[in-house]
């Protein structure tokens, strides 16, 4: 079960918020405001005593402890740690989610929370619903998330980060990691500091509307750069070169060919400008020929759009227009890339 949403595992996500490519999650009939309304999955994690097995480490006192999850009713011995170990407990962590955003007047709900490995692991995912987020409208490749990602098995520590992609299993929780946004992205180990740190959670959600913002002021500077047909496939090519290992192929040519035709007849596209080319690319990898072979069944062109390679292109697709500043590159590195993928084009032709 490559999601981990085991036997003792629960997910569950508001009716509004998509369903997840594996479906096996509740919906719940409103917003999820609180811990309480989600029992199951903000459940209560704590430390108790307990006999040391072979092969565990031993405490100071010579007794370890046992971190214990209890979730419908059921007790679950998630891991033994020694008695130096802070546990967060899930219903804190999202109530303090929650406490963070009204105090800074940041507008988001939770669009996906879910247990793992029996408990060892708890996500929550805070989908961003102000004009800040990387979002026009038209489709929904582009949300900013605020996750939280909490360990109880050891693996690590809690981990709150800014990501375009939400999780909904323990793929997606992965593929959220890898794509992590700067400026918003900490971890809070299981120790006396990091207990501590937990307190600063207020100021570093606000830190991650500013993140937004920026990704919003990236697609404004895309619908200002206006590219043609010819150009935005040149480009597409020399960028699917590069996540290649720069290998051009007949493959890659008949691939720029299908993000152009997306680029002028996608959904909502206007075949203008570099905003056009990325939400192309963007339709290619999730429900096109990038998504999948036409001989893969929907599901699986489904799975791998949700955290599989096609998935990984659409966040290093747009990392390639983007300079580190998180700005778009400038007119000159896109003629550069015109010139790259026109000659790879004549190449493959």
């Amino acid at each position: 079960m490559s999601h981990k949403i085991r036997e003792y595992d629960t997910a569950i996500r508001p009716a509004w918020s998509a369903a997840s490519w594996h479906d096996l999650e509740d919906v719940f009939p409103g917003e999820i405001l609180k811990a309480e309304d989600i029992p199951n999955v903000a459940c209560p994690v704590y430390l108790e005593d307990f006999p040391v097995p072979d092969g565990y480490f031993v405490g100071r006192n010579g007794i370890s402890k046992a971190i214990v999850a209890e979730s419908a009713g059921r007790k679950v011995y998630v891991n033994v740690v020694s008695p130096q170990y802070k546990v967060f407990p899930n219903d804190r962590i999202f109530n303090l989610i929650v406490e963070s955003l009204e105090k800074n007047g940041i507008p988001a709900r939770c669009s996906f929370a879910l247990t793992m490995d029996n408990l060892a692991k708890v996500s929550y995912a805070f989908e961003l619903t102000s004009p800040g987020e990387f979002f026009d409208g038209v489709n929904n490749e582009h949300k900013i998330y605020i996750n939280f990602i909490n360990y109880h098995d050891g693996s690590g520590g809690c981990r709150g980060f800014g990501s375009t992609t939400r999780p909904v299993c323990d793929n997606t929780c992965q593929l959220a990691l890898k794509g992590a946004k700067k400026g918003f992205d900490y971890l809070f180990y299981h120790d006396r500091i990091g207990e501590q740190m937990l307190n600063e959670v207020p100021a570093l959600i606000e830190a991650s509307l500013a993140n937004a913002e920026q990704y919003a002021d990236l697609r404004k500077q895309m619908m200002n750069a206006p590219i043609k047909f010819g150009k935005a496939r040149a480009i597409a090519a020399q960028i699917l070169c590069r996540l290649n290992k720069g290998k051009g192929s007949s493959q890659i040519a008949n691939a720029s060919l299908e993000i152009a035709n997306l680029f002028e007849r996608g959904l909502g596209n206007d075949g203008a400008t570099v905003r056009d080319l990325f939400d192309g690319a963007t339709q290619y990898f999730t429900s096109g020929d990038g998504s999948g072979s036409e001989k893969v069944n929907p599901f699986k062109k489904m799975v791998s759009s949700d955290f599989g390679t096609a998935a990984q292109k659409k966040i290093d697709f747009l990392q390639t227009l983007q300079r580190n500043s998180g700005d778009l590159i400038s007119d000159s590195e896109l003629s550069d890339l015109e010139a790259a993928g026109n000659a790879l084009l004549k190449e493959f032709a």
